[in-house]
This record gives structure tokens, sequence and C-alpha cells, in this order.
């Protein structure tokens, strides 16, 4: 992740760290975001005669500066997790239910004491988001 401007504005930024935290804890791709082209993808499409140019763009996602604290908040309550495990057919599945936030509250309350319900109230736009895309792993 990069930290970019120090603006203040919709929650977007949060939303979109918090997509890409889930998606690549599950060692996927998200679906919301366009396919990158690498040189794999540039050799099949030169096998059928098509030239195209491999994504040089750097992947990491821009998180602004003012937002930061909240991004490095939510990355240490990783282990804060809380899920339940269910039976489905012939095997089972994790349900992710969300942060413990009793466990979680010395990791954010840490992190900057000045405003910590901002901090609180950003990481949990960053959970919703988090659970989200969780939600369309599991499908």
């Amino acid at each position: 992740m990069a930290l970019a401007g120090a603006r203040r504005g919709t929650k977007g930024k949060l939303r979109a760290a918090a997509r890409e935290w889930a998606f690549a804890r599950a060692g996927r791709s998200d679906p919301q975001l366009p396919t990158k082209i690498d040189s794999d993808l540039v050799a099949q499409w030169a096998e059928l005669g098509v030239t195209v140019e491999a994504d040089d763009d750097d992947e990491a996602i821009a998180v602004w500066r003012i937002n930061w604290q909240s991004v490095m908040a939510f990355l240490r309550c990783e282990t804060q997790w809380r899920a339940v495990s269910v039976a489905v057919g012939e095997g089972s599945r994790l349900i992710w239910l969300g942060i413990d936030y009793a466990s979680a509250k010395p990791v954010f309350a840490r992190r900057n004491r000045t405003d910590e319900r901002r901090l609180f109230d950003d990481i949990c736009v960053m959970e919703h988001a988090a659970l989200e895309a969780m939600g369309e792993i599991d499908e």
C-alpha cells in the first residue's frame, strides 16, 4: 500500500484497502478490479496474432495520509477476527463474524489516543468491507 495525499474524503479508500486485504489473505484477486495484463497474457494474445502491452502499473493501492493510522490499526487487528465453523454438505467452512472489539481495543487505542473514536469508526468501515469481500470469496 502506498501513502497518498492528505485530504479527508469518503471512506472509499478504506473500503478498497480492506477488500485488498481480504482477497490477498485468501490468495485471490478482487473480481471487481480490472484484470492486469502480465507477460503470460501478452504471450497468449501474441499466439493469436494480437499485440497488447503489459500493465507496468504498481499493484499497490493508494491510501490517503489521513487514513494511514486507520489502515495500520486495521492490519494490526488481523489476529482478532472471529469466525465459526459450520457443516456444509460433507465438509465444513468458516463464516467470518468480524473483529472481536474487546480484544482489538488495545490495538487501536494505542495507535491514536487523540482521535480514538474516528479510528474506531474507520476500522468498522474497513471491517464491513472485508466481511463483504470474504462473503464473495466463499460464494
